[in-house]
């Protein structure tokens, strides 16, 4: 039973609250555990982060909606060797190219690119919604067949094989006390989680930092 609902009838049961289709709610993990015993068995994290004045859209919070996940595959990514970023909302698009957000590099789009060449741009999860959820691909090792190619449950990496990941966001241009704070928060954070735990770091301000954590 997911904590999602858990918590949703507990309010409304408990208080008489009532919540509607479309939440400005999200919460930090896809799947969560059905108790609270497995959640501290598990060492993550867990919370979630709630903008309760912004105005719903029901096409990003409708949690039925977001259960369709797209193949990270059949996203174009950026040419630019240095970059790779994959396309989205930010990005200047037609059906015969479109400039990185990221990195501005200008990208066509070929014509095996059916995805891309015959279809209202509007209707693409990864142009319309600024937060899509993406399946991994399996190794390249795993060949599935022609017929398989339709289900996207051929390309999901099982619940057993995804690794733990933690991705952390740092404002750089913060005032210097907030960052002391920000640091001492971070270490206190890496210290209590699970060893198994990998851990993304990402700054940012003029810049972007990317740094892998790993226990030495």
């Amino acid at each position: 039973v997911s904590r999602r609902k858990c918590i949703f009838d507990d309010c409304h049961d408990r208080k008489g609250l009532s919540f509607p289709d479309s939440q400005p709610l999200i919460l930090s993990h896809n799947e969560l555990p059905g108790s609270y015993q497995a959640m501290e068995d598990s060492g993550e994290e867990y919370g979630f982060t709630i903008t309760p004045f912004i105005k719903n859209d029901s096409h990003i919070y409708d949690s039925e909606a977001r259960r369709h996940f797209e193949v990270a595959s059949r996203v174009a990514r950026c040419s630019n060797s240095n970059c790779t970023g994959y396309m989205n909302p930010f990005c200047d698009t037609t059906n015969a190219r479109w400039f990185c957000s990221l990195c501005g590099y200008k990208n066509g789009i070929g014509k095996q690119q059916h995805r891309y060449r015959h279809i209202d741009l509007k209707l693409l999860p990864e142009l319309q919604d600024p937060l899509v959820d993406y399946r991994a691909s399996l190794l390249p090792t795993t060949q599935p067949s022609r017929q398989s190619q339709q289900d996207q449950a051929v390309y999901s990496v099982s619940v057993a094989q995804r690794p733990l990941l933690h991705v952390f966001v740092v404002q750089e241009s913060m005032q210097l006390d907030a960052l002391q704070s920000t640091v001492e928060a971070l270490t206190a954070a890496l210290t209590d989680l699970h060893p198994e735990i990998q851990i993304i770091l990402l700054t940012f301000s003029h810049r972007i930092g990317i740094y892998r954590y790993c226990q030495v």
